[in-house]
């Protein structure tokens, strides 16, 4: 494994050191027989050492490897208006196009740097032009099901929700779930799966038919693998379906569940852990718990899983605490409801509600938190099973409030929706934070949230004053006392909207931090020219961007560091260390 690591890290140092011949390959849209040297290199150590798979994509993707990919697509196909079919140029484009079919099939870092770097657009275009061709063999293979597969692996990344958006890639995805086309079919389907909005319209009928057609043909063979496709891959694109509320009943009422029993009595490991985490997925539509109780199997295989070590354990307890609240369950112990022996025995605190990925800035609220005396409860450990509901479960009900951490992952997980829903039912007080640029909560976490007013701390450049408007607001809750704790009458100001809270961006107050932020967000080019000189910013580039772009600029630095940097140097021509650290510290100074 290190030898095939170590020789992705000098092919991809050997292409860094090509940048200039790669610049002039785009400018005269072609490709350097050195340059194509080096992407079969790439494209055959994927194939030697399949099993390395992500490590390798990883690698390339950090060495840039997708956006040189793409930087030769767009140049290539001319942004996919003119993609040739044959001769050395179309030979290029298919060999760059297995490099990306391959790695972003084994790395989601891979997927997530492709779109990032703009080649949706691309594909999209060449699905569109080259539709009316499909019975063409050599089209099919050379452009259409490559293009189709790429955007298949790399919509499994949440974060490429919004370029396929940007892209207007469902319409043309769309456009090959009809078609004759088996495998075609198949891959458009999945990539739907994927891609269907969690709210709105639920997907079309024949989706579900043609996919659960497809999972019982797996079920059929010895390997659980049907044209190609495995189950896996099957039931995972209906756990995906079922994350909008209309698929969730319609995909029961189609007839789910046996194929799901069958798979966690007959399934691997995986298998198993899919298709639990997918009734769990279901169970959270009121009108399918009777129905997934009633079926054969069903809850005896889940207590069965719930019961033993297993990667199904989670998964499997999570869908009975939905299916049984309040009852004790013999294999998972612990399901709900405070013993009345705990009661007024344990002091109360503030709960952090999170999705993982939003961890450290989870982690950074709850030290400030503790820095100021108040108790916090959070979960930094991802316990499994039994012991993660039982431990959930009383962190919730010795909750003086949870502080719902709000992001489109957050509404996408399972755990959390567990959390959020059972944070209702006891009437918790709930505070909402906003931990996502720009997401507004819909479906069931809007329906949580309601009309409150939320902090938003996406922007790490107005956390001090976001945090201290939270403060504010939680008073004496959840904080250290000597004798009995906080009082219980003491409800936090969220339940009828604190006066003071508005948006980030907006002034809080005269004095506010957040005045030099509203200021950055609407400075003019000429504005942005006068700080960077002021700063002593050499770079015509970024005197051209504007404040928004700024901002923009300041919270990749955090939350996305290797493309932000990667950015800079290219796009930007921030390549000289004097002139990194000027940028960066003045970026640093507006916070």
């Amino acid at each position: 494994m290190q030898c095939s690591l170590s020789t992705m890290a000098i092919v991809c140092e050997t292409m860094q050191k090509l940048l200039n011949t790669i610049e002039d390959d785009i400018r005269r849209k072609t490709m350097n027989d050195d340059i194509r040297q080096i992407f079969e290199c790439i494209s055959k150590l994927h194939s030697q050492n399949s099993d390395q798979g992500e490590l390798l994509g990883d690698k390339l993707s950090h060495h840039g490897g997708g956006e040189i990919c793409v930087d030769y697509l767009k140049a290539l196909s001319e942004d996919g208006r003119n993609t040739p079919t044959d001769g050395y140029e179309a030979e290029c484009l298919q060999m760059i196009k297995h490099v990306c079919w391959n790695y972003s099939d084994a790395s989601l870092k891979f997927a997530a740097e492709l779109g990032i770097t703009g080649l949706f657009p691309i594909l999209v275009t060449e699905l569109t032009t080259f539709e009316h061709k499909l019975n063409d063999s050599i089209i099919r293979d050379t452009i259409i099901l490559p293009s189709l597969s790429i955007l298949h692996n790399c919509a499994k990344v949440h974060d490429n929700k919004k370029y396929f958006n940007c892209a207007k890639a469902l319409d043309a995805v769309l456009r090959y779930a009809s078609v004759e086309d088996q495998h075609i079919k198949m891959v458009a389907m999945l990539t739907l799966a994927y891609i269907t909005e969690e709210d709105g319209n639920g997907t079309d009928k024949s989706v579900f038919d043609f996919i659960l057609m497809n999972l019982k043909h797996c079920m059929d063979d010895v390997d659980h693998k049907y044209r190609g496709f495995s189950a896996e891959e099957l039931v995972y694109g209906i756990m995906k379906l079922a994350s909008n509320d209309d698929n969730k009943l319609q995909l029961v009422k189609q007839g789910v569940l046996p194929v799901l029993v069958q798979l966690l009595q007959k399934g691997n490991s995986t298998e198993k852990e899919v298709s639990a985490r997918t009734v769990w997925i279901l169970s959270f539509r009121n009108e399918n718990k009777p129905m997934i109780r009633k079926e054969r199997n069903m809850m005896q295989m889940l207590k069965e899983l719930a019961g033993k070590p297993g990667e199904a354990k989670e998964s499997a307890t999570g869908a009975l605490w939905v299916l049984q609240p309040k009852i004790e369950c013999d294999a998972v112990g612990y399901c709900g409801g405070s013993s009345g022996s705990d009661k007024g025995k344990t002091q109360k605190h503030v709960m952090i509600s999170y999705q993982w990925k939003y961890q450290k800035l989870a982690l950074k609220i709850k030290d400030r938190l503790g820095e100021m005396n108040y108790r916090v409860w959070i979960d930094v450990e991802s316990m499994g099973g039994g012991s993660l509901l039982d431990t959930m479960a009383k962190a919730v009900e010795n909750s003086a409030v949870v502080l719902i951490c709000m992001s489109s992952e957050y509404k996408q997980s399972p755990n959390c929706r567990t959390e959020g829903d059972y944070a209702y039912k006891l009437r918790t007080p709930i505070i909402p934070i906003r931990t996502e640029v720009g997401y507004k909560p819909d479906g069931w976490l809007g329906a949580l949230i309601g009309s409150k007013y939320y902090y938003d701390f996406s922007n790490p450049m107005v956390f001090d004053a976001m945090f201290s408007k939270l403060v504010e607001e939680l008073g004496n809750n959840g904080k250290c006392d000597e004798q009995d704790g906080p009082k219980s009458q003491d409800a936090p100001k969220s339940q009828d909207g604190p006066k003071s809270i508005v948006e980030a961006g907006e002034v809080l107050t005269n004095d506010s931090p957040c005045q030099k932020t509203k200021s950055v967000n609407i400075w003019t080019k000429i504005e942005v020219s006068k700080w960077a000189t002021e700063n002593q910013i050499k770079s015509q580039e970024v005197q051209n961007l504007n404040g928004e772009s700024i901002v923009f600029l300041n919270s990749l630095r955090s939350s996305a560091p290797e493309f932000f940097y990667k950015y800079i140097s290219k796009k930007l021509g921030v390549t000289e260390l004097p002139d990194l650290m000027a940028f960066c510290g003045a970026l640093e100074n507006l916070e």
